[in-house]
Parts: structure tokens; sequence; C-alpha cells
């Protein structure tokens, strides 16, 4: 499956939380104002969140706050996670889930529980907690919505008694907020845009900033190019649309910025092992 950059997700139960298990999983950069709790089950899987990136195994657990910029990549592995999307305001009346506040730290695989000595007690106890969750969140018996959010509130508990605030500094996620607003503001020009041509200069001069400074700090947290983000967008954009729709492949290519359809099935096919055509 993959992801694009920003989603204000619907939730039609009317309780803002969704979790899911996904195989294999590998999205494109993106980012959502709810936070994100993820899980192994089992494999690996390479996680990148603002300028930091790690392979996790079987076991390891994740945290993004709403905002982060973050993506998956199991190119050459095979992975099972859990993910857990959920709006702050769901327990924010007795966890204070602000950055500022949160003792939590992006990755906490074997590196962090060696470097803050954490006992491998307290971290089942919170691979049980996201567990939960995902069987509750499943199972919708009566009152699994008092469940699931008094997992979460233990969740957090457990990050705020036994993760030390200065566990921050071991993600070596050096990404300043400045950058990450700016990567966040290129990502919606980029959505509203993709099917125009934008150059590096152009979307340069939408953030007011050079291009040299945009590419390297595109580059430093999403750990692709300018090019390759804009060209992985209008494909992910076209698949859609074939998917999706009756519209001819040609008019396709035009509507995702691509000036020959030669171009774009050669695109295409780089990226996904398949022509446009074969997919109908």
């Amino acid at each position: 499956m993959i992801i694009l950059f920003h989603k204000n997700k619907g939730y039609s139960s009317g309780f803002p939380i969704d979790s899911k298990i996904y195989n294999n999983i590998s999205s494109l950069p993106h980012w959502h104002p709810e936070l994100e709790l993820m899980l192994v089950y089992e494999g690996s899987v390479v996680m990148g969140k603002n300028s930091e990136c790690r392979e996790l195994k079987k076991g390891d657990i994740a945290f993004c706050s709403g905002g982060d910029i973050h993506y998956y990549d199991s190119k050459g592995k095979h992975s099972t996670i859990l993910t857990i999307v959920f709006r702050p305001e769901l327990i924010s009346n007795i966890v204070n889930l602000s950055k500022d506040e949160q003792a939590t730290i992006t990755f906490l695989d074997n590196l962090a529980v060696e470097a803050i000595k954490l006992d491998n007690s307290i971290v089942n106890q919170m691979r049980t907690c996201l567990d939960s969750i995902y069987k509750e969140m499943s199972g919708h018996k009566q009152d699994y919505d008092i469940f699931v959010k008094a997992d979460l509130i233990k969740l957090f508990a457990l990050f705020s008694r036994h993760i030390p605030r200065s566990a921050f500094e071991l993600d070596g996620d050096m990404a300043s907020p400045r950058s990450v607003k700016l990567i966040q503001g290129a990502m919606k020009y980029i959505e509203s845009n993709y099917s125009h041509d934008i150059s590096l200069n152009d979307i340069s001069q939408h953030l007011k900033i050079s291009p040299f400074y945009f590419s390297r700090i595109f580059s430093n947290v999403t750990g692709l190019t300018y090019k390759s983000y804009l060209n992985k967008i209008r494909i992910e954009k076209a698949h859609n649309f074939i998917e999706t729709t009756s519209i001819p492949i040609t008019d396709i290519a035009y509507e995702c910025g691509y000036n020959s359809l030669r171009t774009f099935n050669r695109a295409f096919k780089e990226l996904k092992g398949y022509t446009p055509s074969s997919l109908r």
C-alpha cells in the first residue's frame, strides 16, 4: 500500500482512532495531524521520521507526533506491522500529548532500550497495550472504546514514567521545526500543482527560500530528492486514476504532469514494474 503526503482522516464511528495491520508496507513521505504508533509484528521495515531513519525489527515500537514527516520502506524486506493513528483529543483531558511534554522517543528499538536501560518487561507491557488496542478495535465488543482509551492512557503513562526526556537526544533527529514546516508546505504545494511543470526554482520561490537550501532540507527530511518525490507522486496519482476511472491513459498522463506518453510509460514502468495499460 502507498500512502500519500497528508490525509485528513474521517472516522465513521465518531471515535477518532484507526488501527490496521499492513504487510510489506511502503509509503511516500507523508504527515497528518494525528499521532501515530507502530509495532513491528514480524520481519523488519525501514522507517524514517523527519531526518532520522532506522531499520526496525520484530517487537520494535515507533512513535510520531502530529505533523512529523514519516515514511515506511519494505523494499527487499518482509514485514507485518501494526499502526495506530489517533487524534490527541481522544485522551488529551488526561494525558498531555504536546511535543514539549511527552517524554518519548521516535524509535524504541534495541539500541534505545539498551541506552536508557529500560527493562524488557516494561517494553512488553507497551507491546501488550498496542496489541490490545488493535484487538478491541477489531472486535468492537461492548465498551471497546473505554478499553482502547485505557490502553492508550496506560501506554503513555509507561512512556512518561520510564523514558526520560533526555532520551529525545538518542534519535539523532536534527531536523528543525522550521525545516519540517517548510517541507509540509512543499508537500501541500506539490499536491495542488503536480499536474503542472513545477521546477525546483518554482517551489523554492513559493517557500521564499533558496533552491540549494530547499533541496538540502527536502532530501534530509524525506530521504528523496525533490525530483524523485514529484515523480513518485505523479505516478501514484496516475495509478489511482487508471484503477478507478475510465479516463484514457493518454489524458491521465497529461493530467499528471507528463508532456509525453512515452515518458509517462517509461516512468510508470520503472516505478511499478509494469505498464499503465496492463492495469486495464
